[in-house]
């Protein structure tokens, strides 16, 4: 404990003397406070709340199975892969199993993406789509239009393995099937009902539903944007063609395109091509 001596000169300078001493204590507090603003501060606890949040790559328990789901459902913080035609969405936060969730809402709006051209490879039989996509999920309808297109026509896919053409158009009373782009909350209530829990995705009857926060965020086990967005469209697009779940085949082998791959990979390779499903990796 600090102890005044008695200072010469009375009452005045003892007065003086413990001014002094409590401003040099006060510089004393200033000069150890952590030198952080208040939005400083808030980023300093993101980065630290964001680091205890990086997904895992290790299959959770419930990737060790297919989901729960009787019909026909695919199953803190990331920021949403790169797209063509994606405006930057939120932060997403991250749940149990390493799956990110926006907690976006639409707007009402749907957006219908322009027909495209009639694909050049003429097969046996063609099925024509339209394209829309929900207000409020940052995704631009036309500007991923051809990758969607480009995707279903790949000679990987079930062109070549059902020698068909997919072809996309704008008319509703054209389309043989509508696959929807939509929020978490919309998609759970297009699937219904399945149910979806704001991170799956479905096809019921004529529509085929991709849930927006796994085209923007993907899922962690997966290597990229490109063969994650394959996958989740030419698995849904499976179901509508009457194709049911499958499981992993073997250890180190390319997962199904029909296995439930958003819900992990159990011993398989992450696989977007119907062609490639079994094969080795």
């Amino acid at each position: 404990m600090l102890r005044l001596a008695a200072a010469p000169g009375g009452p005045r300078a003892v007065w003086l003397g413990a001014l002094l001493v409590v401003v040099a204590v006060s510089a004393v507090l200033v000069l150890l406070r952590p030198v952080l603003a208040p939005h400083e501060a808030q980023a300093a606890l993101g980065l630290a709340a964001t680091a205890q949040a990086t997904p895992s790559t290790t299959a959770s328990p419930a990737a060790q199975a297919p989901l729960a789901l009787t019909g026909d459902s695919e199953g803190e913080e990331q920021e949403a892969a790169d797209s063509p035609g994606l405006s930057a969405p939120p932060v997403a936060r991250i749940d149990e199993m390493g799956i990110a969730h926006s907690d976006t809402a639409g707007d009402g709006t749907w957006r219908v993406a322009a027909a495209l051209e009639t694909p050049s490879t003429l097969r046996s039989g063609t099925h024509r789509y339209l394209l829309q996509v929900e207000g409020g999920t940052g995704i631009d309808a036309d500007a991923i239009a051809p990758f969607v297109n480009a995707v279903l026509n790949d000679d990987r896919g079930w062109a070549s393995v059902d020698d068909v053409s997919f072809e996309q158009v704008q008319d509703p009373a054209e389309a043989d099937f509508t696959l929807n782009i939509a929020t978490p909350a919309t998609t759970d209530q297009l699937c219904a009902p399945l149910s979806t829990e704001g991170r799956w995705s479905c096809r019921q009857a004529a529509t085929v539903n991709l849930n927006a926060d796994r085209w923007n965020y993907l899922v962690p086990w997966f290597p990229d944007a490109e063969t994650y967005r394959s996958y989740l469209v030419n698995h849904e697009v499976g179901h509508w063609l009457g194709r049911g779940h499958q499981r992993c085949p073997g250890e180190g082998l390319k997962a199904p395109t029909m296995m439930q791959q958003s819900g992990g990979l159990d011993r398989c390779l992450a696989n977007a091509w119907p062609t490639q499903d079994g094969q080795p990796g």
